[in-house]
């Protein structure tokens, strides 16, 4: 398991979730050191720092400005909007009982 779409080489390696649980991974070493990188907004790896996110300076900028305002948003609205999706229950007829 590694923790980027665009590691095709397996750098950032974390696990294997042929031997591990998923949760056995991600409470890994090397999952929690990424991680608390990441926290400090400090890439964890040569590959991370090598690429940012993007081919580009511009790209990787962007991409970073739009994953923190999405987190930012996220965190502010409601995360489900349960009124709006309510449907009311048939009401179902007994007969007169």
């Amino acid at each position: 398991m590694t923790t980027c779409c665009v590691d095709y080489d397996g750098r950032n390696v974390v696990g294997d979730l042929r031997k591990q649980t998923l949760m056995e991974v991600l409470e890994s070493a090397p999952a929690r050191r990424i991680r608390d990188s990441f926290g400090r907004l400090v890439p964890p790896t040569e590959f991370c720092r090598d690429c940012l996110g993007g081919p580009t300076l511009a790209v990787s900028a962007i991409k970073q400005v739009t994953s923190v305002a999405l987190a930012l948003r996220d965190r502010v609205a409601s995360r489900k909007d349960y009124a709006r999706t309510a449907v009311p229950l048939p009401v179902r007829d007994n007969g007169g009982a």
